[in-house]
This record gives structure tokens, sequence and C-alpha cells, in this order.
């Protein structure tokens, strides 16, 4: 944990024996994005969230894993897996058919932003 501590405050998690980083899924999709886009972030982040949204709509659930960042984007990872240096990690998501469908959060009231 010294190594990463903005994930301190998952430390519980971790210590738990059933925890697994990517929901126990078959399926990780990793999106990274060239450097050379100043876009990329974006063009990634709205790529990820069709998947998301379509895999909804056929019953496969999918998790944004933004733990996985400290270990997806690293050089060591890149170059085991073919990864180009000039691409960093936009989006890692487990995709996976769900056990049961989650019920939907509640909604917290926007945070208006404007000016008179």
């Amino acid at each position: 944990m010294d190594q990463f501590p903005g994930l301190a405050q998952y430390e519980s998690w971790f210590q738990k024996p059933r925890f697994h980083v990517f929901n126990r899924a078959h399926t990780l999709l990793i999106i990274y994005g060239n450097t050379s886009s100043y876009f990329r972030q974006y063009d990634g982040t709205l790529a990820a969230a069709n998947i998301m949204l379509s895999a909804y709509a056929m019953g496969i659930g999918t998790c944004w894993i933004g733990f996985s960042h400290y270990t997806l984007d690293t050089p060591e990872f890149k170059r085991k897996h073919n990864v180009p240096e000039n691409y960093d990690l936009v989006c890692p998501m487990s995709i996976g058919y769900m056990k049961s469908t989650p019920n939907p959060p509640t909604r917290k009231e926007p945070l208006i932003f404007y000016r008179d």
C-alpha cells in the first residue's frame, strides 16, 4: 500500500479473501489511447460508455476497474502485451454475464453552476 497511497481507503477490500479486482469476470477489455491525440481520453471514454450501454442491453454486465490502472499502464505490462509505448490507459473494464441485475443507484441532486 505504500506504493499506492491513493488506494489506502480501499485496503480493507483487498484483505477480503473473496475480493477479486476484476469481479471474477472471464473477460477484460482494456482501452488505450494514442498519446499523440489530445482527445484520446475523451474518445476512449465515449467508446467505453457505448460498449457498457450496448452490453447492458444484451444482459451483459460491465465494470470500469480504476484499481487496475496501477498495473495495466506500467511499462512492464505494456511490453509483455505488446502495447505501444505511446499509448496510455483510458479504461479497463471487466465484462461478463450478470448473476443478478443491480438496483439503480439513488440519484443525487445535480450541482448547477451558473452566473447571474
